[in-house]
């Protein structure tokens, strides 16, 4: 199961920019979107990476069925250490749309 830890806003000092749709906002901006839970972004560590990837939340799933192709159930456990709690997801790698976005250039 993949894992993927909740960026909170209170702690945002730099601003926040997803690593594949490139959705950019200041920390000012992230808080108050965050509060009306308009976006979220989320640190994820691929497989066999070092540094964690930033990714909003339209682009979490598309991001992990890149790296779990052969996978047709795609898990992932959602992290919020502010709150020390955490869910557990599924979806079906089918339901992902992944067209939207080239992934070309990750390993």
């Amino acid at each position: 199961m993949d894992k993927a830890e909740i960026i909170r806003p209170e702690f945002r000092k730099s601003k926040c920019r997803c690593t594949l749709c490139n959705l950019t906002y200041s920390p000012k901006e992230y808080r108050a979107l965050y509060g009306i839970e308009k976006v979220i972004y989320f640190s994820y560590l691929p497989p066999e990476m070092k540094r964690p990837k930033t990714v909003c939340h339209n682009c979490l799933l598309t991001l992990i069925k890149s790296y779990r192709k052969t996978e047709l159930k795609i898990e992932v456990k959602i992290i919020d250490n502010f709150e020390k709690s955490s869910w557990d997801c599924y979806t079906y790698a089918n339901d992902i749309d992944d067209s939207v976005v080239d992934l070309s250039f990750f390993p």
